[in-house]
């Protein structure tokens, strides 16, 4: 009979906690903000979803475009759908450089990233290259909502925050940049003199570590 009573107990237990998470978490979304170099929406974009592993699956969800944002993209996931593995996005549009960025889908967890295309005008000006990394801490746990700011010396600005994991991307032109990581209660991390080059590898990577700032211990920012 107690055995019974434990069971009992156990399933209304488990079953509560479900209903609470559910509640908490409902419905969760990853969206997409895509506009030219002067955050006007741009027609005929497509976006598309390839998992790295044959493995990984979607279940054919995609990216829809908001009727009332033209400029949103979002991916829509229920309570207790997980997503698992990592993706690459690439974003497509007539008249447009690609942009790509790899990510992952937490679960429960909202996420937003902003995409600026880039205009292919001429050939020199369409040189581009896909800076990519992850901020850590000095544990080596990924810092999210980390603020990436790519300074080139005419003093353009190129600027991403990372997702939930830590990632983030950004699209430069080929040449020199101030490239700087910074965090709310971590101490910012600089490079002073940082070269994007035309890879040969389509990419260049880029990993941050942020040290925990202290009122002790003042914030120089790390150069290199």
């Amino acid at each position: 009979m107690k055995s019974l009573s434990f069971v009992i107990f156990c399933i209304l237990f488990l079953g509560f906690n479900f209903a609470v998470n559910a509640q908490l978490c409902g419905k969760y979304e990853t969206a997409l903000i895509i506009t030219d170099e002067e955050n006007k929406p741009i027609e005929d974009v497509v976006v598309k979803i390839i998992p790295l592993l044959k493995e990984n699956g979607l279940s054919n969800s995609k990216f829809v475009r908001d009727k009332e944002n033209p400029s949103r993209f979002s991916i829509t996931f229920n309570e207790g759908y997980q997503v698992r593995g990592d993706y690459r996005i690439n974003i497509f549009a007539k008249g447009f450089l690609t942009a790509e960025m790899q990510i992952r889908f937490p679960h429960c967890q909202r996420q937003k990233f902003e995409f600026k295309l880039i205009k292919t005008l001429s050939q020199t000006s369409s040189q581009r290259m896909s800076l990519i990394g992850t901020v850590f801490d000095a544990e080596g746990s990924a810092i999210k909502d980390a603020k990436i700011v790519a300074t080139d010396p005419e003093g353009n600005k190129y600027q991403q925050t990372t997702n939930g994991d830590g990632i983030y991307s950004l699209l430069l032109p080929l040449g020199y940049y101030k490239i700087e990581a910074s965090a709310k209660s971590f101490c910012p991390t600089i490079f002073t003199k940082y070269k994007i080059v035309d890879s040969t590898y389509g990419k260049m990577n880029l990993d941050f570590v942020l040290e925990v700032a202290s009122s002790q211990i003042p914030c120089n920012a790390e150069n290199k």
